[in-house]
């Protein structure tokens, strides 16, 4: 399949479900009933490839990246599933030593030019859809498709899981404040 594509396309289709919303609007536009409340992290969006053994990551912008420790390890979690094949979608992100947020600045610096290993390192994935695993789309499904995700990679290093609650509309507000005012 032509990845760059699927980035673009994939990347646009997340944007269509998202909403900037501010603490007054939660509270008059978001109507009551079950969400899946998660953490959005300031990176960079990036599609996963992967194919018996081998994998590419591929953002909207066309860079392409291989054989970081976020590649290796994921390769090494999809493998370990028993998955041959998969394309994911998720964040580059970098993790800072001292806990400071992440920024998307901070993943062009460092993935684009980094001085060091130690650089490439601080590099992160966090997996939050899956496109194709073995033939079958699981993102318009999102109770399989987080229960498959956390099930796959969640005691990674560098792979990780979205951090995703459910819960209520009443819980967004909850999570709102601890992840964005607090």
């Amino acid at each position: 399949p032509n990845l760059l594509a699927i980035s673009r396309m994939r990347r646009r289709q997340a944007s269509q479900v998202m909403v900037a919303l501010d603490h007054d609007g939660m509270k008059t536009k978001i109507p009551p009933g079950p969400y899946f409340i998660s953490l959005k992290i300031d990176g960079e969006f990036t599609v996963m490839a992967y194919k018996d053994g081998d994998i590419i990551s591929v953002n909207p912008y066309g860079t392409v990246r291989m054989g970081a420790p976020f590649h290796i390890e994921l390769g090494k979690m999809l493998a370990k599933a028993g998955i041959k094949s998969a394309i994911l979608g998720g964040e580059l992100w970098v993790k800072h030593a001292d806990g400071h947020r992440p920024r998307v600045h901070d993943v062009t610096r460092l993935a684009r030019a980094p001085q060091s290993p130690a650089d490439v390192d601080q590099l992160h994935y966090a997996v939050f859809a899956i496109y194709d695993f073995d033939g079958v789309d699981l993102s318009t499904q999102p109770g399989p498709q987080l229960a498959k995700i956390r099930a796959i990679f969640a005691n990674g290093k560098h792979v990780t899981p979205i951090e995703t609650h459910e819960g209520s509309d009443a819980d967004i507000q909850t999570h709102f404040k601890k992840w964005v005012v607090d």
